[in-house]
């Protein structure tokens, strides 16, 4: 029987969906940039790795033991901690970056260069960085997905090993002479 504390597959399912979902919602151009709006991502992002934390915090203070299956969803969930920490940091630079930006312009003195400062190019930077934690998102919930069961792919079944060339003789070597003796 599983514990009531127990992190099952359907945890990380969970997780990937959310993951899955916040990574859609993330702008694809800069014109779809909100500096607001990134805030409120790298909120949603805390909140999955509380989430991803809490359950793993639940299941080693239960007095119950953890077996092996379940080991390798706590790992899972550990991997998903780091794969959502990662992106976390991505879009906690692109916040920095916005926020340098309007520093800049608010301490007189400052020279100005035609990037510093230029809101079209910020919000090109963090649309960037946007793209990167899609990627780091996407792939921590690619990872925690249930593998495919060997002989259920969707793809075609090779119909015939491959033959394998035989491989010539080593130098000096021929084949076709008989052994001297």
């Amino acid at each position: 029987m599983s514990s009531p504390n127990a992190v099952s597959q359907a945890t990380l399912e969970y997780l990937a969906r959310r993951l899955d979902d916040l990574a859609a919602d993330f702008p694809n151009t800069s014109a779809g940039v909100d500096l607001g709006t990134l805030t409120d991502h790298i909120a949603m992002l805390t909140h999955h790795l509380d989430y991803a934390n809490g359950r793993a915090q639940e299941r080693f203070t239960a007095a119950e033991t953890v077996y092996l299956p379940e080991r390798g969803v706590l790992q899972q969930l550990a991997e998903a901690a780091v794969g959502i920490t990662g992106a976390l940091n991505i879009l906690a630079q692109a916040l920095a970056h916005a926020a340098h930006g309007y520093r800049t312009e608010a301490i007189p003195g400052i020279g100005h260069t035609h990037l510093r400062g230029d809101q079209a190019t910020t919000l090109t930077i963090v649309a960037a960085k946007y793209a990167d934690a899609r990627a780091r998102l996407t792939d921590t919930a690619a990872a925690l997905h249930p593998a495919p069961v060997r002989g259920s792919s969707s793809g075609p079944l090779p119909t015939a090993i491959p033959a394998t060339r035989p491989t010539p003789p080593p130098p000096g070597k021929d084949r076709t002479s008989a052994p001297r003796r």
